[in-house]
């Protein structure tokens, strides 16, 4: 900065004002006192950082931060920056047991070992994380020097396989799992604070307190789905799940007798709601086209909603959501394909739905399928399977948007619409093809179920447990 005479005057700013800033703050708390430093220097405190995380460790104590969890912000840094500021929280932590004292911190990284013992920096980054470092040190008295330590190669090749382990971690569930988890969580941290203990370890009676916090508010089966992140977070932190415990096996026990263990299933659509709703299905909306061609999918595939359609426009997911092209005209009808789904969680195969076309019949899903492709092509690849038009705009038919229309039409027609939701045709059709008597083995391989879960989808009519009655009784007839 110049100027032209000496009575001139300059704007300061940058790095000079917050120097002449940090001076200013110190020295109006500053007494003007100061120990003399112990003559022999600290010498265990060592930090290092790399592009997942930072570390640090003194005196038998330690700290870890996960940039992604804890520090977004810091994802963007540089690794000299990343380097630096593992350095200013092993300070921010032990500030009060290094008063009075020379500190040597260990660190791998040349430029930060260099920042730290120049106390000066040219990039604004590091400058201001030594401001920090450098007012805590003034403000409990040490002195710090930074030494430098090789990097063996050997550390460099730990660090990129400990890099691989935590991707691979993050990845062992599903996102649909991990909000879940984090809404147990969420509800989890809530009654700690409230009570004021720890979240891990949990003793069993406070456990037993948590089970009886939730009861005020979930049925059975979901407080039980609720207890679930608590064993997850005890197994993570090296304890033993105090979910396996007499008192907390019983305090459940007593639980599911008081609240009932009845879980209340959605009806299912039937042939004759699908009839109706065709009634009053325009044609000429390609919205309603979208909805029909949906509907009719939903119930001849017997598909999961989250294979069906996709929750949001960002969160379409080829692989997972049924996308165009994963859709095969064929003569005989149209082939679908899926490549994720809730029991195929690591591409170890694809599930391949046929739907037939069907002569004669009002509608098929093949039929309103291609009413749909041709009606509203896609404008990109991969596309969602569905999609409508909203004036010169193309939009997906995501799942909101396709339960909302239901729970219209659902009024319009008659029917008492909080009674059904998506799953409601997934359970439909598996019903439907038990009454028709197709095989249970093959209701379950097309409903994709890996266990006897298909059992309890199926919902036969009065009139079908009529008819199994009768057959009962005529056969008890002919053996008399």
């Amino acid at each position: 900065m110049r100027i032209k005479r000496d009575w001139h005057k300059a704007r300061l700013k940058g790095d000079i004002a917050q120097d002449i800033l940090w001076w200013n703050n110190f020295i109006s708390s500053f007494n003007g006192k100061s120990l003399i430093l112990d003559q022999y220097p600290v010498t265990s405190v060592a930090t290092d950082a790399c592009r997942s995380g930072a570390g640090g460790f003194f005196d038998n104590d330690w700290f870890y931060v996960n940039w992604q969890c804890d520090f977004p912000f810091a994802e963007n840094l540089h690794i000299n920056e990343l380097e630096a500021l593992s350095v200013v929280f092993a300070a921010r932590r032990w500030a009060k047991a290094w008063q009075n004292k020379r500190v040597l911190i260990f660190c791998d990284n040349v430029t930060t070992v260099s920042c730290l013992n120049k106390c000066s920096s040219r990039n604004a980054t590091l400058m201001s994380y030594l401001r920090e470092l450098f007012w805590l040190s003034a403000s409990n008295n040490f002195h710090i020097k930074a030494v430098h330590i090789a990097g063996s190669q050997g550390s460099k090749e730990m660090t990129a396989l400990d890099d691989i382990v935590l991707d691979f971690r993050c990845h062992a569930y599903a996102e649909s799992t991990k909000k879940t988890y984090m809404t147990y969580l969420k509800s989890f941290v809530a009654f700690c604070n409230l009570i004021g203990i720890p979240v891990v370890p949990l003793s069993q009676e406070n456990l037993a307190r948590y089970i009886a916090h939730l009861s005020r508010r979930l049925k059975y089966n979901s407080l039980c789905n609720y207890l679930s992140i608590i064993r997850i977070l005890h197994l993570e932190a090296g304890y033993s799940s105090p979910i396996d415990t007499h008192l907390v096996s019983n305090v459940l026990k007593g639980a599911r007798r008081v609240l009932g263990d009845v879980n209340t299933a959605k009806l299912p659509i039937t042939p004759k709601i699908l009839f109706k709703i065709f009634a009053i299905i325009s044609f000429n909306d390609t919205k309603d086209v979208a909805f029909w061609a949906a509907c009719l999918v939903a119930f001849f595939s017997f598909f999961r909603k989250s294979n069906l359609l996709t929750p949001s426009v960002n969160d379409f997911d080829p692989d997972r959501h049924l996308s165009r092209h994963n859709v095969f005209f064929r003569e005989d009808g149209v082939l679908l394909r899926i490549s994720k789904s809730k029991t195929i969680q690591f591409a170890e195969r694809c599930l391949d739905i046929p739907l037939p076309a069907i002569k004669k019949l009002s509608f098929m899903p093949s039929q309103a399928l291609l009413l749909n492709f041709k009606m509203v092509p896609a404008v990109q690849t991969p596309s969602p399977a569905f999609l409508y038009r909203n004036g010169e705009d193309t939009i997906p038919l995501t799942y909101a948007v396709f339960l909302a229309r239901l729970k219209t039409v659902l009024s319009i027609i008659g029917f008492d619409a909080s009674l059904y939701s998506g799953h409601s045709f997934r359970r439909g059709g598996a019903t439907f093809a038990f009454q028709c008597g197709v095989p249970g083995e093959l209701i379950q391989s097309q409903g994709d179920w890996k266990s006897d879960a298909y059992k309890g989808y199926l919902d036969p009519s009065p009139s079908y447990r009529l008819h199994v009655m009768k057959t009962f009784a005529n056969a008890l007839k002919l053996s008399t």
